[in-house]
């Protein structure tokens, strides 16, 4: 059910979104009195806000802090601009493929023994 939602959300044209919201924001202001607009418009951008603030969260937590602008690069060469933590993080990255490619080594020895004694 949730896939089926995603889908159909991310099917939507933007245009189509900004319209219906459009004309949901006209034709519901158009019956209420002004203080109940403002109290409903302040709390629909409050739960925008939380909304955003959720999202740059979760999103901090898959992808790290990222990178600073960097003016001599205009961003272009911010990944191309070693610092000594990115030194450090290549070298741990390194080190932890080396142990990968060691382990998988041993996983095909010993499925190569399993094998053997099967037969």
């Amino acid at each position: 059910m949730a896939q089926q939602e995603e889908n159909t959300l991310q099917d939507l044209h933007p245009e189509t979104v900004l319209l219906t919201a459009e004309l949901l924001g006209n034709l519901s202001a158009l019956h209420m009195p002004f203080n109940v607009q403002n109290l409903i418009g302040n709390w629909l951008q409050l739960l925008g806000q939380i909304i955003l603030v959720f999202n740059a969260q979760q999103q901090l937590w898959e992808n790290g802090p990222g990178t600073c602008y960097c003016c001599q690069g205009k961003n272009s060469a911010v990944s191309q601009i070693s610092t000594a933590e990115d030194h450090t993080t290549r070298q741990d990255m390194a080190a932890e493929l080396i142990l990968l490619r060691q382990q998988i080594a041993d996983l095909e020895r010993q499925v190569a023994r399993l094998e053997q004694n099967l037969r």
